[in-house]
C-alpha cells in the first residue's frame, strides 16, 4: 500500500516501512525501512503469532526510538489479524505517545473467511489501539472488497483496496499538519474517529470515496462520481453514519465560489443530515481539475456481521444433507454428514464426541422402515443384488467408521531437523524456535 503511495504521488516524503518479512521490505520502494527481529526470524515472519511480533518490537524499540525522536504527526497505516500487524501496532503507537507525536491510525479488519482466531487478535489489538492513539479509522476488509469489479484479477483489487486506504492517510495527513486554504485540526479527525457507545465500547467504522474531475462541469462530475463510489451505495450507512470529513483539493485557478459550488452540491446530494468537517487544499500540479475525498464513520459493525451471518447461512443451508440417528426408545435428528460431525468434534471444544456413557448409536433408517423407504432386498432385480449388499455393509459400518474414539498422535518422538541439523538453533527466551510449538509448550494433540 505505502509502494501505490509514493507511485502515485511524487510529493509524498518522510515515509517508513516496518515488517518482519525480508521480502516485503527488501521490495519496497521507500528509502526509509526497518526489518524487525532480522537476527531472530531471519526475515521470515512471525507466522501470525503476536506475542511473538511484540516481543521482536521491544527488542528493536531502542532503535526505532532513535529513528521516530521529533515525529509531530504519525499517520501509520496497517492491518490487523495476523502477528506482525496485531503484535507491533498497539506497541509503536505507545512509543510514538512517549516521544510526544500525534498519532492517527487508518487500519483494516481482516476477512470473515480468515477466521475467528485472526479476527479476534484483531479485535484485541484494535482496542489496546484505540486507548493510546489520538485517532483510529477502521476498515473493515469485507467492505473494501466491493471496490473490486466483477472479473478484475486479484491483484487489481487488492491494489484499489491499497489506493483507498493510501489516499485516506494521505488526506488526514495534509489536512491535520499542511498549512491550506482550510485546515482540520486534530479535534476534528477525533470526533470523527470516536464515538463512544452505550455499553462504552468505541465501535465506529469507516467507509470513503474518492473522484477526480476536469472541465467546465468539474463541480458537478466530482460530486457525481464520488457518491456513485462502491462503499457510498448503501443506504444504511448513511442512516446510522456518525459525521464526514471532505477533503477538496484544485488547482492555483480553483476559486472561492468553485469550492463553495462543490460543497453546497455534496450537501444536496447526501441522503441525511450529517454533521461535516471540510478542509481544502491546493496543488500547484493541478490545473482546471478538482479531486475530492470523502470519509464516513459510524456504527455499522452490526449491520456488517448480520449481512455476514446471514450470508454463511445461506450457504450452510444449501449444503446441509439429512442425516438421523435413533436410540432406543426415542429418536434424534442431526445435521451434516458424518464427515463434517468429526470436523466439529477436532475443532471446537463444546462438541466432544469421547464422552461417560456414550454409546454408538445406529442410523434412524433402518429395519421396516428402511424396507417401506427403499425395498428389501428381495423385491431387488437381479442385477441389483450387488449394489444391495454394499449397502448392507456400508450401513453396519457407518458409525464405526465417522465416530472413533479420539487417540493421541504419536508426535512425542524425538523429530530430526534435517538438513537443519547442524546449523545454529533460533533462540528466544531459552526456547528454540525452530522446535513446534506443541513441543515447545508440551501439548498434546488428539485425532
Amino acid at each position: 500500500m505505502v509502494d501505490q503511495l509514493v507511485l502515485e504521488n511524487e510529493g509524498v516524503r518522510q515515509l517508513m516501512v516496518l515488517d518482519t518479512e525480508e521480502s516485503s521490505v527488501r521490495g519496497s520502494v521507500v528509502s526509509e525501512k526497518m526489518l524487525i527481529g532480522a537476527k531472530m526470524i531471519r526475515g521470515m515472519g512471525t507466522g501470525g503469532d503476536p506475542d511473538l511480533a511484540q516481543q521482536l518490537f521491544r527488542a528493536e524499540q531502542d532503535e526505532l526510538r532513535s529513528m521516530l525522536k521529533g515525529t509531530r504527526l504519525a499517520v501509520i497505516v496497517a492491518g490487523l489479524g495476523g502477528g506482525t500487524g496485531s503484535g507491533m501496532l498497539p506497541g509503536l503507537v505507545e512509543l510514538l505517545k512517549d516521544l510526544g507525536a500525534a498519532v492517527v491510525v487508518v487500519t483494516a479488519l481482516p476477512f470473515v473467511f480468515e477466521g475467528g482466531r485472526r479476527r479476534a487478535q484483531a479485535g484485541r489489538a484494535l482496542e489496546r489501539v484505540r486507548s493510546g492513539a489520538d485517532a483510529v479509522l477502521c476498515f473493515s476488509n469485507e467492505s473494501l472488497a466491493q471496490l473490486s469489479e466483477e472479473h478484475e484479477d486479484l491483484r487489481s483489487g487488492f491494489g484499489r483496496m491499497n489506493t483507498l486506504l493510501g489516499r485516506v492517510a494521505l488526506n488526514l495527513r495534509q489536512s491535520v499538519s499542511e498549512r491550506g486554504l482550510m485546515q482540520v485540526s486534530l479535534a476534528d479527525v477525533r470526533h470523527l474517529a470516536h464515538d463512544t457507545g452505550v455499553d462504552g465500547r468505541d465501535q465506529l467504522l469507516c467507509r470513503a470515496g474518492h473522484a477526480e474531475a476536469e472541465g467546465a462541469n468539474r463541480v458537478e462530475d466530482v460530486v457525481e462520481n464520488l457518491m456513485a463510489s462502491p462503499l457510498l451505495q448503501d443506504e444504511r450507512i448513511w442512516v446510522r453514519s456518525h459525521s464526514l470529513l471532505a477533503c477538496v483539493t484544485g488547482g492555483v485557478d480553483m476559486s472561492m465560489s468553485e469550492f463553495q459550488s462543490v460543497m453546497t452540491y455534496l450537501r444536496k446530494q447526501l441522503p441525511v443530515e450529517v454533521p461535516m468537517v471540510t478542509s481544502a487544499h491546493v496543488d500547484m500540479g493541478r490545473k482546471n481539475s478538482l479531486a475530492l475525498t470523502l470519509m464516513v464513520t459510524g456504527n455499522w459493525e452490526e449491520l456488517e456481521e448480520n449481512a455476514l451471518k446471514s450470508n454463511v447461512g445461506h450457504v450452510q443451508e444449501e449444503q446441509r444433507p439429512l442425516f438421523a440417528a435413533e436410540g432406543e426408545g426415542d429418536s434424534t435428528q442431526e445435521t451434516g454428514e458424518p464427515e463434517m460431525k468429526l470436523q466439529v468434534a477436532k475443532e471446537s471444544e463444546s462438541v466432544m464426541v469421547e464422552e461417560e456413557g456414550w454409546e454408538e448409536q445406529s442410523p434412524a433408517m433402518s429395519g421396516e422402515w428402511e424396507e417401506k423407504a427403499m425395498g428389501s432386498d428381495e423385491e431387488l432385480e437381479p442385477e441389483l443384488e450387488g449394489f444391495a449388499s454394499i449397502r448392507r455393509e456400508s450401513k453396519e459400518q457407518v458409525t464405526e467408521r465417522y465416530f472413533n474414539r479420539q487417540e493421541e498422535l504419536p508426535l512425542d518422538k524425538k523429530i530430526t531437523r534435517g538438513r537443519f541439523e547442524k546449523s545454529t538453533p533460533t533462540m528466544w527466551d531459552g526456547q528454540d524456535l525452530d522446535q513446534p510449538t506443541f513441543m515447545r509448550q508440551g501439548l498434546k494433540i488428539k485425532l
